[in-house]
């Protein structure tokens, strides 16, 4: 009897051990995020709030920001269990956001800028005055004067949806390309506002058209090496060639400025979807070994 009751206390310690063990595991997962995060993220200190020692640093631009994103996914990596989407806090999504929004504001500005100058004005100037049309290097240097900052900024931007995985990595991406993409269209109507509304005043007024054609004088007299240029000239100019392009640059620059919007979330979603069949397969594969 009493090595049945020294039996049984042994199983009930194992089991004690065990119950323990698995309450322990439960929140494994979170114990190791915090070890990961205090040895990698414990020198970043919240300048903001004066070093709160909170393990957040906010990011001063999109390179700081992805550079966060990296850091995020990599401790995501080190931890077995899913971690919760409050990780990423209501400060830091606004911070990301406000990153984003910041970023478009500037692509924005440039493009809308230099594209009724590249794409309208000086295309349609040059066919007008010389009969010539832009050579193919003309034609390429235009294309990447206008597109290649925010091209290249949507296209790096884009491929962070390799890092697409856990909750804080999703939130921080989406908070980022959320604040970019809300800029760039609402830029967009505004610039096809904007273009449209050059396009119908320079067609149904034509005397105010003629009026900036005669101030314009001395700009086109320099331009065209001392031609001897009229106000007609300039006004027939404006009114056939320079006015109708800028009526195509104004949903040129709308559809452009939309498509580099949703070009990153369009990334994004084919990596989900990509990253669940791979799941599903590789589950389908195990089933049926």
């Amino acid at each position: 009897m009493a090595g049945a009751t020294g039996q049984g206390s042994n199983w009930q310690g194992e089991d004690h051990r065990s119950s323990h063990g698995g309450g322990q595991q439960g929140g494994a997962g979170q114990n190791q995020w915090s070890q990961a995060k205090n040895q990698n993220l414990s020198k970043n200190n919240n300048t903001d709030s004066g070093g709160g020692g909170n393990g957040y640093k906010k990011p001063r631009g999109v390179i700081d920001a992805v550079s966060e994103i990296q850091q995020y996914y990599a401790l995501e990596k080190q931890v077995e269990d899913e971690l919760p989407a409050e990780y990423f806090t209501i400060k830091q999504s606004l911070d990301f956001f406000n990153i984003g929004l910041k970023s478009a504001f500037t692509e924005g500005i440039i493009f809308i800028v230099l594209i009724p100058f590249v794409m309208a004005l000086y295309p349609s100037y040059k066919l007008y005055f010389y009969g010539l049309s832009l050579s193919t290097n003309e034609q390429i240097s235009m294309y990447a004067l206008t597109y290649g900052h925010i091209g290249a900024m949507t296209m790096f931007l884009a491929a962070m949806s390799r890092y697409y995985s856990g909750n804080l990595t999703k939130n921080a991406i989406v908070s980022l390309l959320s604040g970019r993409s809300s800029a760039l269209i609402l830029k967009a109507f505004l610039a096809f506002g904007l273009f449209k509304f050059m396009y119908v005043f320079s067609m149904t007024n034509p005397q105010q058209l003629y009026k900036i054609a005669e101030s314009s004088v001395f700009v086109f007299k320099t331009l065209l090496n001392g031609y001897n240029i009229t106000p007609m000239q300039i006004y027939s100019y404006y009114y056939l060639s320079a006015a109708p392009a800028l009526n195509k640059v104004a949903y040129s620059v709308m559809y452009s400025m939309l498509f580099m919007a949703i070009l990153p979330f369009i990334t994004l979603v084919y990596r989900g979807y990509s990253r669940e069949l791979d799941a599903k397969n590789a589950k389908t594969v195990y089933e049926n070994y």
